[in-house]
């Protein structure tokens, strides 16, 4: 099974007739005097982001997930072409709680789950 990150933590680009293994935990961050970032700093300092956009017509609808390493966020919003109004959702929930990514985006499912609110989201991306 080839990994995206090689033992050189060099990312492996391309295309690929193969199996692949997201190992994005084996990747070596490092800080401005060339010392490895690990533990608790490595996990604040990895970001995920997804965002999906659709327009149709009068409308653009948005829907986003974010992990900051501290703050897990879900917000949609959708946009009125011509008369300039949006509504919008909003939902955030502080370190892990609630919110998953996988790594292998093959099978992107995003369940954000937030006690503040009745219901759970399912993002999925395809």
């Amino acid at each position: 099974m080839k990994s995206i990150i090689g033992p050189d933590n060099r990312v492996a680009y391309g295309v690929y007739d193969e199996p692949v293994d997201f190992n994005v935990q084996d990747f070596a961050l490092w800080n401005f005097f060339g010392k490895e970032i690990k533990g608790l700093k490595k996990r604040f300092a990895f970001h995920s982001f997804n965002y999906l956009g659709i327009s149709s017509g009068d409308y653009f609808v948005g829907l986003a997930a974010v992990r900051l390493g501290y703050l897990n966020t879900v917000f949609a919003y959708v946009y009125k072409f011509g008369e300039g109004r949006i509504f919008n959702y909003d939902a955030k929930n502080p370190g892990d709680a609630g919110l998953s990514f996988p790594a292998d985006p093959d099978e992107y499912r995003v369940p954000f789950d937030s006690p503040d609110v009745p219901y759970s989201w399912d993002l999925t991306f395809h």
